[in-house]
């Protein structure tokens, strides 16, 4: 951009500088005239050349502004962007005063059909832009292009407006002088003249017109894309970020937000049809210039609601999911809770009765509470699933025990049984319910261990 910028500022200071060394001098001769006509001619086309390179970088230089975040970058590209169009503008404003300056010293000079020529030709070039079947639609920046150039025309049309008016005072008076074959074809010209320049006139009208609509309708375009593609950016932020919690409580939270995010989308879908819609609509009548923009900007649109939109669908399934998953774990926990119920009932009824002094009755004891303890085994695997994903607790640092109680603790859980137990007191419950399934399960493994560490001492008792 800043390439660009510099290179046209240049070719318009030298065009500039060009123009200030050859004025119009009203003593040159009708074919000096004719010549500086044709080398404006020359340098007209060579102008309009240009003028694709100058509405690019105007858009390149546009776009930057919109994307710049530093205030001091904004503000420069503004001065330079203001600079393009207000050396652009003096440049065909002086362009368009040297045609007219020109003409009129030709028509001055006597060469009267000359003068009406020029002009004639002037409205046939001009009127195939401004009819009715040429699209204006757009993106804005195409519609803010063809609006500055309409704006061109309208000023050149203003200067050639006393030119028209001196041609019709010219053929007034040699009407006024007899009537002749020559001045009956004049005004024969003259009133085609008049029927060109009538019709260029309601042409450029009508023209200014549609484009103030097409610009009207691109502004909504714009507006309605950028704050569509905003409002997905934010929901888009929220789904990426969003983490599935694990508790409950925070899952239904979850659940509610994604279901009005998911609303929200929805509101969002009538906001894309409205988009879609307008974008179509522009198409039908849309400058070439603008076409693979206004559909690229279609595609942006629907392509982004669309992943947006199986993103939000892909986490539902995932909280969907992650609740399931807690209902099955809050019916195992409850399940358990249930067995363990039992299995404490039992144990506590066979407390109740004191320990046998007969060695047989004792061993029958001894083996009940066996397959007790291997069924509390079995038991332990469905425990450590549901509670697999339990965090654990930070180890913490405790002073050295004497040897003796380091002895005395190791003996009281020498069971084997026990180990595995053990591993889940270190666990972090994330409910209440996980909590009292874990106490529930280490009261009862104790209560366990109690009953068959006393059989083994009547056991060793009677054996002495």
């Amino acid at each position: 951009f800043s390439e660009s910028a510099h290179m046209l500022l240049e070719w318009m200071q030298e065009v500039d500088q060009s123009l200030d060394s050859s004025p119009i001098d009203t003593t040159m001769s009708q074919e000096d005239i004719k010549q500086q006509l044709l080398l404006h001619k020359e340098f007209q086309k060579v102008l309009r050349s240009k003028r694709p390179v100058y509405e690019a970088t105007l858009r390149s230089g546009r776009a930057l502004r919109e994307k710049g975040r530093l205030p001091e970058d904004g503000q420069m590209l503004d001065e330079v962007l203001g600079q393009l169009r207000e050396r652009w503008e003096h440049i065909c404003t002086r362009s368009t005063e040297r045609q007219h300056k020109l003409e009129e010293s030709l028509l001055f000079s006597g060469k009267f059909i000359d003068a009406l020529q020029a002009l004639m030709d002037w409205l046939y070039r001009a009127e195939p832009q401004l009819s009715e079947e040429m699209p204006v639609g757009g993106d804005r920046d195409i519609v803010n292009d063809l609006l500055d150039k309409h704006k061109v025309f309208q000023k050149e049309l203003g200067k050639r407006a006393s030119c028209m008016k001196t041609l019709k005072h010219s053929v007034r008076d040699l009407s006024r002088g007899g009537i002749s074959t020559d001045s009956h074809w004049l005004q024969r010209q003259m009133e085609e003249l008049g029927h060109r320049w009538d019709l260029v006139c309601q042409l450029s009208v009508s023209k200014q017109a549609r484009l103030e609509a097409a610009l009207r309708q691109a502004e909504e375009f714009h507006s309605l894309v950028s704050s569509f593609l905003e409002s997905l950016g934010e929901s888009e932020r929220t789904l990426k970020y969003g983490v599935i919690p694990e508790e409950e409580q925070a899952l239904q939270d979850c659940r509610r937000q994604q279901q009005e995010l998911m609303s929200a989308l929805q509101c969002q879908q009538h906001a894309l049809e409205c988009i879609v819609s307008l974008g179509q609509e522009i198409l039908v009548a849309c400058h070439p210039n603008s076409v693979i923009t206004i559909k690229s900007w279609l595609n942006i649109t629907k392509t982004r609601y669309q992943e947006v939109m199986s993103w939000a669908h892909q986490q539902g399934e995932r909280i969907k999911s992650q609740i399931q998953s807690l209902a099955t774990e809050r019916e195992e926990v409850t399940r358990l809770i249930d067995w363990i119920t039992a299995a404490e009932e039992a144990l506590s009824l066979r407390d109740q009765d004191p320990l046998p002094e007969d060695m047989a009755a004792l061993e029958e004891l001894i083996s009940h509470h066996a397959v007790f303890m291997e069924e509390l085994n079995k038991k332990e695997p469905e425990v450590e699933r549901v509670t697999k994903n339990c965090k654990r607790k930070v180890p913490e640092t405790r002073p050295p025990t004497s040897r003796k109680n380091s002895a005395k603790r190791q003996n009281s859980l020498k069971s084997p049984q026990a180990g595995s137990s053990l591993t889940l007191l270190d666990l972090v419950p994330p409910t209440p319910h996980m909590a009292q399934l874990l106490n529930r399960w280490q009261q009862l493994w104790f209560l366990s261990l109690d009953r068959q560490c006393r059989l083994q001492s009547a056991q060793q008792r009677l054996e002495e």
